[in-house]
């Protein structure tokens, strides 16, 4: 009996360096729409990330450049960062000065208005009140000038 055997190929490796023309095509025409967004997205980070980035790099060189070059200047700046901080506390104070002192006037005028109410006295400046005065609402004027109840 005559045995056949199968006598393997030659391995052949193919250079897939052939032409560098043919090699770009084929890799665009595989990848082009992975490379579009990929430049789009190049291009976002730089047109709106970039000023903030280059922004922030800017602000670091120039303080770790104070802080080695001249400690006086970083001294003086903490000091102006404290005066800043020291004027916006009293800003802050004295806005909430300003609302307590009209709390207390709206009061006032609320408790005069209530007691010319009990003596049964009209007042002047009506129509600066809430229109509730005590969970009471007081009457209101329809727009054509007749009293609703």
């Amino acid at each position: 009996m005559t045995e056949t055997r199968k006598v393997p190929k030659p391995l052949v490796i193919e250079s897939w360096y052939t032409n560098p023309v043919d090699l770009a095509l084929s890799f665009l025409a595989e990848n082009g729409w992975n490379l579009l967004v990929l430049g789009a997205l190049c291009h976002f980070f730089y047109e709106h990330v970039g000023p903030y980035l280059r922004r922030w790099r800017r602000a670091r060189a120039h303080t770790d450049y104070e802080y080695h070059k001249d400690p006086a200047e970083v001294q003086t700046s903490k000091e102006g960062l404290e005066q800043q901080r020291l004027l916006k506390e009293a800003s802050l104070r004295d806005r909430q000065l300003k609302r307590e002192r009209a709390e207390r006037r709206r009061q006032q005028k609320l408790q005069k208005y209530l007691a010319e109410e009990e003596l049964g006295l009209e007042s002047e400046d009506e129509g600066c009140l809430p229109a509730s005065v005590n969970g009471e609402l007081k009457r209101s004027v329809s727009f054509r000038g007749e009293s609703s109840d």
